[in-house]
């Protein structure tokens, strides 16, 4: 009825006016925006808003909203309307809440505050990766291109997804998964992202839907090269470097070294024909200068002075 009574015959203690000017302060002209009125989850009462200045202008600029929608399987730091006012079963009420402009939070604040901390323990529970997975599905869904894009490229580094052989790994790190990889990386299948595990999320997606989602964060399609500067080459033990050292050379001047991920491992286990050609498949697809595996330098003696 408090509600009720809010929506119908008190508005003005609590809807400004952007920019309304007022000869007292803005938690006095709206006292119903900042008063604990919104019982939370945990039972405690709060404020829809917090004035962060108090001016005799309101501007939704200089307050912050202070209790929030629930998130399916949300912890954490956030306050979240309590579960009874929701299931309320006079319309008035739900109106009133979205009329006070009572959201969830912002998605990606809520992932990178809430759902990043989860990777911090030992183990993590399928159930919690799955429902992590189903808020960064449905929250991205709703956004713009745009907004998407810019949100993808904060969370690649941050967001960590099942490997095909049930460890976490960062989606800016991972392969995605085809037969050629899982070849290539059997020795290591922690580096191949698990698409199947994701079947089991509520969303019911399909194996099409999951790779297409991740498919926006870059997941490595190709094994990876890895540059290694001068100074790295020059932390090697000198029998490594005499050993390219040409006849006639007095010294390197400079050095471009890169390494193809897992190529050292089968050089030092002997090359399978399945994997070679795979190999070669792969370079066969990139341009000369993105495989081009090193170039040495050297100063030679000469008779010239």
């Amino acid at each position: 009825k408090f509600y009720q009574f809010l929506k119908t015959s008190a508005r003005m203690s609590w809807n400004p006016i952007e920019g309304k000017v007022s000869y007292i302060h803005a938690n006095a002209k709206y006292p119903m925006r900042y008063a604990p009125i919104i019982k939370t989850q945990d039972g405690t009462w709060v404020a829809p808003y917090v004035l962060d200045i108090v001016s005799d202008k309101y501007s939704s600029n200089n307050e912050h909203i202070n209790v929030f929608l629930p998130v399916k399987h949300a912890e954490g730091k956030y306050n979240f309307v309590h579960k009874d006012i929701l299931k309320s079963d006079s319309p008035a009420v739900l109106e009133f809440i979205k009329e006070l402009g009572i959201k969830e939070p912002d998605g990606v604040n809520y992932i990178e505050t809430e759902i990043l901390k989860h990777y911090d323990k030992d183990e993590v529970l399928h159930e919690t990766l799955l429902n992590d997975f189903d808020y960064l599905y449905s929250t991205l869904e709703k956004m713009t291109i745009a907004e998407r894009k810019e949100s993808i490229d904060k969370l690649r580094s941050k967001v960590k997804v099942v490997t095909v052989d049930n460890h976490l790994g960062t989606l800016d790190e991972l392969y995605v998964d085809t037969p050629e990889l899982r070849t290539y990386f059997q020795y290591n299948e922690s580096s191949i992202i698990d698409y199947n595990f994701y079947k089991k999320s509520s969303l019911n997606l399909s194996l099409d839907e999951i790779r297409e989602f991740f498919k926006d964060f870059g997941l490595w399609s190709r094994p990876k090269i890895f540059f290694i500067d001068y100074d790295d080459y020059n932390q090697r033990g000198w029998s490594y470097k005499f050993r390219l050292r040409p006849t006639d050379c007095t010294k390197i001047i400079d050095v471009s070294d890169k390494i193809i991920d897992g190529f050292e491992y089968w050089l030092e286990e002997g090359f399978k024909e399945d994997v070679s050609k795979i190999l070669w498949h792969f370079l066969g697809k990139m341009p000369i200068k993105d495989h081009s595996v090193a170039y040495i330098d050297y100063f030679y003696r000469t008779n010239r002075r």
